[in-house]
């Protein structure tokens, strides 16, 4: 007879139910470092269960974005539909590294001396979350799409440098548009971050960006230097944003999770990119590896 492996919350602890979580383990289980490790236990039914299991370390997964809402900028620009694809490639496929989600929640405090043993009453004034500020970090590719894509954002969409204002503005598409846009609806973008699990398959964290948008271009240098080599460019590009973290936008990402998996994201089906029965004649009539091509190339 098999044992339960572990012991798993069926609701999160403030009674709600659990969204797509199905890895939660129970805290009041496999605690190791009391007198002495806990290797077996008995569950609420009175099965026994292997306890130590329930010490499995929480191992982090890289976050997933979802482009979740456009710079409305784009929607007058002439190859509107052309840049929408190139901005949501740019932002979710071609990053190495996006950082600074932090969703840590702390208390500010106030302190009241107590007695002559220097020990203080505390009391809290107030909670917060950090400033959210997200970093991508992107290399340039040939030809430099990524800068030239980001300068056309920044000037057309944000600011430019010399009207001040959106160039955008300028353009006869949106001259004639009725309804003129807030400077948050021309220049963010929205951003779902999603934690999967080890499986990929439920959600572990999830939050939701707002109102975001870069603050730079990138580093925009150049130089010449007779004894040195070609260097590769990569930017750190950071947007500002209001960042929502709570258990409805797990249930958002769960959505977005179970979308990939349903649309078959398995690196199993990829589809060779080479047909065998249409290479070019040159190749085709070289290929020593095949029965009769040494022969056939040697003539």
């Amino acid at each position: 007879m098999r044992l339960p492996n572990d012991q798993r919350l069926d609701y999160n602890y403030d009674g709600s139910q659990i969204v797509g979580q199905g890895s939660i383990l129970d805290l009041k289980y496999g605690g190791q470092n009391g007198y002495m490790p806990i290797v077996s236990g008995l569950s609420r039914d009175g099965r026994k269960f292997i306890e130590l299991l329930n010490a499995q370390p929480y191992v982090s997964q890289n976050l997933i974005p979802f482009t979740m809402y456009l710079p409305g900028f784009l929607d007058f620009m002439p190859n509107s539909d052309d840049l929408k694809d190139t901005f949501i490639a740019l932002f979710e496929t071609h990053p190495e590294t996006i950082e600074g989600i932090d969703a840590q929640l702390t208390f500010e405090t106030e302190t009241t001396k107590i007695g002559k043993t220097n020990q203080v009453l505390r009391s809290v004034t107030g909670a917060n979350r950090p400033e959210c500020n997200i970093t991508y970090t992107i290399k340039e590719k040939h030809g430099k799409p990524v800068q030239k894509f980001l300068e056309l954002y920044g000037r057309y969409g944000i600011m430019d440098d010399i009207t001040k204002k959106p160039l955008v503005t300028l353009l006869d598409t949106f001259k004639g548009s009725n309804k003129v846009p807030t400077p948050g609806e021309l220049r963010g973008f929205g951003t779902l971050l999603v934690e999967p699990d080890y499986t990929h398959t439920k959600v572990v964290e999830a939050y939701l960006v707002l109102d975001q948008f870069i603050t730079s271009t990138g580093e925009h240098t150049a130089k010449m230097d007779i004894n040195g080599n070609g260097e590769l460019k990569t930017y750190s590009i950071e947007t500002g944003g209001y960042m929502i973290y709570n258990n409805a936008i797990l249930e958002l990402g769960q959505v977005m999770l179970d979308r990939m998996r349903a649309n078959k994201i398995n690196p199993e089906s990829v589809v060779s990119p080479i047909d065998p029965n249409n290479l070019e004649a040159a190749v085709k009539d070289t290929q020593f590896n095949i029965d009769g091509a040494v022969q056939r190339t040697t003539k």
